[in-house]
């Protein structure tokens, strides 16, 4: 397992990647966040503040 800081981002609506599958993994990262956001697959892009601010803020 990885020892650096991991940015999960995850949506309810997302059929691709389940939600279950990215809190499973930040589970087992010591050193992950979840973000979840509103919105399917991409929805991430359409929440790229709010994954910048976490992204920048994990860094330190």
């Amino acid at each position: 397992m990885s020892n650096k800081p991991v940015l999960i981002v995850t949506s309810e609506e997302d059929t691709m990647m389940p939600q279950e599958w990215a809190k499973w993994l930040a589970e087992k990262y010591p050193d992950a966040r979840l973000n979840e956001v509103i919105g399917g697959h991409i929805a991430g892009l359409w929440s790229i503040d709010s994954t910048w601010e976490d992204l920048l803020s994990i860094r330190g």
